[in-house]
């Protein structure tokens, strides 16, 4: 990292006649209506933009790995096997490992999370990083995971089960994990950060955990998104 030069990438400017008129038209501050136009939605998606609501977060369950997912998560649950929540070191993936590490433990699961420095570390799966988890009969990875077929092939060997959370494009290969839960392997899924995808599981999780109140983590996966 040390040495690289960042250039600031800026979204196209509006101008102030039409910032201004969408301000009269919806009613807003203009630079909420600068926002808006500078968005890549359009115009008929602002009132649901602005105005969100709980039952237009489509079904967990549309995912097709989910039910497989939840299943081996209530059986790792109910053994007191440790589950390691596997995640990234920015906002989205800090984000969703506290809300998959906070659900699971209200739902009574042994569960340790872990976010590796990818600075020395790098990003996503690793097999340095795996050997140093000590026992562990679960890996849920979180904004991550989805092109790791080396690493997860590593876990299966041990005997153990990965469940793949991550929103980021696959490759050519997914890997041979448990279950893979990712936005782009579905259709009619609504677009979600990796905390989103983790916001997912655990409203899925909420039907055969009550303790589990999903709702109770939407601020994280705000923040994160």
């Amino acid at each position: 990292m040390k040495g690289k030069i960042y250039k600031w990438r800026f979204p196209p400017d509006v101008s102030a006649s039409k910032t201004a008129e969408l301000s009269n038209k919806l009613k807003i501050h203009p630079v909420v209506s600068k926002l808006l136009l500078q968005k890549t939605i359009d115009e008929d998606e602002y009132p649901e933009f602005l105005n969100p609501r709980y039952e237009n977060i489509s079904s967990p369950f549309l995912f097709k790995d989910m039910e497989k997912a939840v299943l081996r998560i209530e059986r790792a649950v109910k053994n007191h096997e440790k589950i390691v929540i596997y995640g990234d070191y920015d906002a989205d993936g800090v984000c969703a490992t506290a809300i998959l590490t906070k659900a699971l433990e209200k739902a009574g699961a042994e569960v340790v999370p872990f976010i590796p420095n990818r600075l020395e570390e790098g990003y996503g799966l690793c097999v340095d990083n795996i050997k140093r988890l000590g026992e562990f009969s679960l890996i849920i990875t979180v904004d991550n995971g989805v092109r790791s077929t080396v690493e997860v092939d590593y876990v299966n060997k041990l005997g153990k089960h990965v469940i793949v959370t991550d929103h980021h494009p696959p490759g050519s290969e997914l890997p041979a994990a448990y279950a893979i839960i990712n936005p782009h392997l579905e259709n009619s899924i609504t677009p979600l950060a990796g905390c989103g995808v983790a916001f997912q599981l655990i409203r899925a999780l909420g039907e055969k955990f009550p303790a589990v109140d999903p709702w109770h983590y939407i601020d994280i996966a705000a923040i994160g998104t």
